[in-house]
């Protein structure tokens, strides 16, 4: 029975990460077709894109800020949610639950409505729109 549970958990949690991977997947191998409107079986391979990418200095800078947007929100959410995933588990205190429900908000809304409701409320706060603005979004969601 043990080894049932097992290779039934196993399956359940490759199957989900086969579905949230594999279309990634699929966009990488696209992303070496040389013509310019994908279609299957790809006939012909080339970094062409990748050429393009890389001689094409405001992508550059896209990706650069993507990057820098990226590493500092995971390092702030890390700052942040551990110490508070480790408060939330060992100390028991008024207004737990209400801080649950807050912290879930995010991942329960769909991103769409997060992203506008924090569009109308960070100039309410002073918060430029900015990458500053952008850091929070990210850093929170």
């Amino acid at each position: 029975m043990r080894k049932l549970r097992a290779f039934i958990v196993s399956f359940s949690a490759f199957s989900v990460l086969w579905f949230l991977y594999f279309p990634i997947l699929i966009i990488i191998w696209f992303s070496f077709n040389k013509e310019s409107v994908s279609s299957f079986p790809i006939e012909h391979y080339s970094f062409d894109w990748y050429v393009k990418l890389f001689h094409n200095q405001s992508m550059m800078q896209a990706v650069k800020i993507s990057f820098f947007i990226a590493i500092s929100s995971t390092i702030a959410a890390l700052i942040i949610g551990i110490p508070s995933a480790y408060a939330l588990h060992k100390y028991h205190y008024f207004g737990k639950s209400l801080l649950l429900k807050i912290i879930l908000l995010p991942i329960t809304l769909p991103g769409i409505v997060t992203g506008v409701a924090m569009l109308s409320f960070f100039p309410m706060l002073g918060i430029p729109l900015s990458l500053t603005a952008v850091l929070i979004g990210h850093t929170t969601f």
